[in-house]
């Protein structure tokens, strides 16, 4: 069997082509796999590469079997994935098909490497990771062994194929039709959100030239934080019977979620919204969703995290000195996302003071839901959307809508080597 490695030479700090020639051929070698090796060239090739490679090889098998299924190696960021789950699965999704099976080993060459951190989460100590890294020649370095371990999974059958969990945003027109805007229907494989979150991958992607580096975010979320975003919230129970979940929201005096019954209707302003699948970070220690991991959901069902100024009892309304105070609860809140989750457990206290006690009413507000409703409030900066990476700017009166992939059938969809 050949397999397609698809390397971005830009991705994170360029390291793809190196690791490619220095560790990943060898070992495909030594275990007898062909392959082809494609370089991008520029935004959406890694989706063009895959599509035509998948069209080359079983454009008209969808039923193989795991082992005959076809294999991409990508080198590269989460936005290297993000367009080949776009390009090979759009189309299906929004016709309702089911996308072909592709199996992925992941080899982590981008900025952040959201998903695969998820699934190979770095040691504490950063010490050698100890998966498999034995089974490397001796002297490869812990860093480089870190990065092959999909890619070690996947020649020794010794992980397991995680089925990729997906969700389809569409922005929308006044109308209610689908935006005449780039992105305007769009898959995500990890995260999907609006306010801080999004403003700060818009900042960012201004200053990839002048800030080199993760730096950029630092000086994007300085310029962002003092941001409000006015809008109102839908989060829905799924409708499907296959993936039926009501619901949830986490309560930290319980440690547990609790089932909400219908539709839960939230209004803003918004310090910050987003929602993932499949992962529990957004960067290596960044662990924003903790219990997607500790706790994982349902099945059809996404993570939401969103932190609304209005909760904090010192609120006297929005004003540029109200915004100014409540950077001062909101920047402790996402520090503790560093701290393997520890913003769930920060709460307000009846003054609005912010202390680490899961008996207070907390700051950041969790959820489990499998689709939501964003509806900017006229005139707010809450305009953005970004699914995985791709901004996308809601029209005047618009909306946007995310929701759950349904799953699978078996045999279907993105497979990943971990």
């Amino acid at each position: 069997m050949s397999v397609l490695i698809i390397q971005n030479p830009v991705s994170g700090e360029g390291t793809a082509v190196d690791l490619i020639k220095n560790s990943v051929i060898p070992l495909l070698d030594s275990h007898s796999i062909s392959h082809t090796i494609q370089s991008t060239t520029e935004p959406g090739h890694a989706g063009s590469l895959a599509l035509s490679f998948l069209q080359g090889r079983c454009a008209e098998d969808k039923e193989s079997a795991p082992k005959d299924s076809p294999v991409l190696i990508l080198a590269g960021g989460d936005g290297t994935l993000h367009e080949v789950v776009n390009a090979v699965g759009l189309s299906a999704v929004e016709n309702s098909e089911q996308i072909q099976r592709v199996v992925i080993v992941i080899l982590p060459c981008g900025t952040a490497n959201a998903l695969y951190s998820t699934l190979f989460p770095p040691s504490p100590d950063g010490g050698p990771y100890p998966k498999l890294s034995a089974k490397l020649p001796a002297g490869t370095d812990a860093q480089t062994a870190y990065k092959l371990q999909s890619l070690l999974s996947y020649l020794d059958n010794a992980g397991r194929r995680r089925p990729l969990v997906l969700t389809h945003t569409r922005v929308l027109d006044k109308n209610g039709d689908l935006a005449p805007v780039s992105g305007s229907s769009i898959l995500s494989a990890v995260v999907t959100s609006t306010s801080l979150h999004a403003s700060i991958l818009d900042t960012a992607e201004e200053l990839r030239a002048e800030v080199p580096g993760v730096a950029r975010f630092s000086v994007a979320a300085e310029r962002n934080i003092h941001m409000w975003y006015g809008s109102h919230v839908q989060l829905l129970p799924s409708d499907s019977d296959f993936d039926s979940a009501p619901v949830q929201r986490y309560d930290p005096s319980a440690n547990k979620f609790v089932e909400l019954e219908g539709m839960t209707e939230l209004e803003g302003p918004y310090s910050y919204f987003l929602s993932t699948v499949n992962v529990d970070r957004l960067e290596p220690t960044f662990v924003i969703t903790p219990l997607a991991a500790t706790d994982p959901p349902s099945p059809g069902v996404m993570e939401v995290i969103l932190v609304r100024p209005t909760r904090d009892p010192s609120f006297e309304g929005d004003t540029p000195e109200g915004r100014k105070k409540f950077v001062e609860k909101i920047v402790p809140v996402l520090r503790g996302a560093f701290q393997n989750g520890a913003h769930l457990g920060i709460g307000y206290d009846s003054e609005g003071n912010i202390k680490e006690d899961p008996a207070l009413q907390p700051v950041a507000e969790y959820y489990r839901c499998a689709k939501w409703i964003w509806e900017p409030t006229p005139g707010s900066a809450g305009v953005l959307v970004c699914a995985d990476g791709t901004l996308v700017k809601i029209p005047g009166g618009g909306r946007a809508i995310c929701s759950v992939v349904k799953s699978f059938e078996e045999g279907g969809g993105f497979h990943i080597w971990a």
